[in-house]
This record gives C-alpha cells, structure tokens and sequence, in this order.
C-alpha cells in the first residue's frame, strides 16, 4: 500500500467538496467545463434472454392456483414456507401482492 501525500490529493477532495456543496468558494479554483453534446455514446437496446424464477415465484403460484413445483422436496419446501405469507389481490388488476405474516407478535407485544 503507498500513502498519496495530501498535496497530491487536493484536486480529488475539491472535487469532493464541490460535488456535495453548492455556492462554495472551490468554484473559482476548480475549472468546470460545461458539455454541449454526450460525451458516450447512446446505449443500445438490451434484450432479454433468460427469465430466471425468483425465491417469491413459487409461493405466489401456491397461493393463488393452489399449484406445487413437482419435485417433492421442493413442494414440500413450498408448503412449508406459504404458512408464513398471504395474499392480497387488487381488483384493478389480476395479480397478488405477497405479504408476510406476522403471526403472534401481536400478541406477544
């Protein structure tokens, strides 16, 4: 590890300052430039490839179509963790919202 001396560093902690303060005096020792155009280039269009299941994905199925994955240790798995969500649907649209339960913290409070 080399220790930068502080007089080195002084340009970075200028910038540092001025980009978190406004109105502050590093205006004048910091040259701003202003750019007229992008300095990159336009980032392309990013297709999807792969749609990959999330942890909620099956305990959302089970809770609204009643559907279990057909691997039994992983129904199992689903079973088990549904005791602790329910489900809310809205009416505006036809999908459900997964919330966790809260079980009986409220009544130990």
């Amino acid at each position: 590890m080399i220790q930068i001396p502080r007089i080195n560093s002084a340009k970075a902690d200028a910038l540092s300052i001025l980009a978190s303060s406004k109105g502050s005096e590093l205006f004048k020792l910091v040259p701003i430039k202003h750019l007229t155009k992008l300095s990159i280039d336009v980032v392309t269009e990013v297709k999807w490839i792969e749609e990959t299941l999330t942890w909620i994905e099956p305990i959302l199925t089970f809770l609204k179509d009643q559907t279990i994955p057909s691997n039994r240790k992983e129904a199992r798995k689903v079973r088990r963790r549904t005791t602790h969500f329910c489900c809310l649907t809205t009416s505006s649209a036809n999908e459900a919202t997964p919330c966790p339960s809260l079980g009986t913290w409220a009544a130990r409070r």
